[in-house]
């Protein structure tokens, strides 16, 4: 089921199912990001992990910190991908490219037993407060990922 998560003035577009929720990955959400990378994001996994429980009556068994590098991984990696794109222009790099940028226009996050990536997500997740420094302040608002 679609809903809107309403955090910071931002509406961030999330469908929710029984082992996983799915991120829409808009100018929404990467303003969001830039309000407050770590801060910011970490309110709405709360929010996320809030009303997941509120619609199936069960906790998502996805740590928060898990959530929260999944989140930046693919809001970032399709932002990166985007700049490649126009900075190397081949239509080999192009086609890569935008099938990147397809792949992170929704950001499909699901618990283990549903999501290949999770054990990906995991691994990183301890890096969390490391990882938010490596992240640049703003996103190119002409970039559409």
């Amino acid at each position: 089921m679609e809903q809107q998560i309403t955090i910071d003035g931002e509406e961030i577009s999330v469908t929710f199912d029984e082992y996983a929720i799915h991120i829409t990955n808009d100018e929404a959400l990467k303003s969001l990001l830039e309000t407050g990378k770590g801060k910011a994001i970490e309110a709405l996994v709360v929010l996320l992990k809030q009303r997941f429980r509120q619609l199936f009556g069960k906790a998502l068994d996805i740590s928060d910190a898990s959530l929260v590098v999944e989140i930046w991984g693919h809001v970032y990696f399709g932002y990166l991908a985007q700049a490649l794109d126009n900075l190397v222009r081949l239509k080999l790099v192009t086609n890569l490219m935008d099938k990147v940028i397809d792949y992170c226009a929704t950001i499909d996050c699901g618990e283990k037993e549903h999501d290949n990536n999770r054990v990906f997500w995991d691994m990183l997740a301890p890096f969390q407060s490391h990882i938010v420094g490596w992240l640049p302040d703003e996103l190119n608002k002409e970039t559409d990922v």
